[in-house]
């Protein structure tokens, strides 16, 4: 039984060594937590440097993104790809809108119908970070 648990450990370890691992501060446990994830979960190939975690507050993503789940968002933004998800300053408040393109400009919008009257023009917002993961449930 002691062998078992010894490779368990051991294999636990040895996974763990291969996760990706971000601190981040649950507002309502008032307490840091740490989210552990595999680098698979990544949209794209970002600087892991670069990564920070934000619980999301709000309805306006649904389907598609469930009101308190945790983002994984790089700060490195080059360029916006249209049909992504970003984090924008917008009116000093942080806001989850989803990109398309119109000619050859943007407009960030919510998922949610409910929420359709959210639209922010490129020029009205400042691009934070583009979401590379989400998570819904975790512990």
């Amino acid at each position: 039984m002691k062998k078992q648990n010894k490779l368990f450990l051991d294999l636990l370890l040895y996974n763990m060594k291969d996760l990706i691992t971000l601190e981040y501060y649950n507002q309502s446990l008032k307490q840091k937590e740490v989210l552990h994830f595999s680098p698979s979960l990544l949209k794209g190939k970002p600087r892991i440097s670069s990564l920070f975690v934000i619980k999301l507050d709000g309805e306006s993503m649904q389907d598609l993104i469930q009101d308190k789940s945790l983002l994984v968002a790089s700060l490195d933004v080059d360029t916006l790809s249209d049909g992504c998800l970003y984090l924008l300053d917008y009116e000093n408040a942080l806001w989850l809108k989803k990109a398309k393109r119109i000619k050859n400009t943007f407009v960030f919008v919510s998922i949610n119908k409910k929420f359709s009257h959210l639209v922010f023009k490129e020029e009205e917002i400042r691009v934070v970070a583009k979401v590379v993961a989400s998570f819904t449930s975790y512990s």
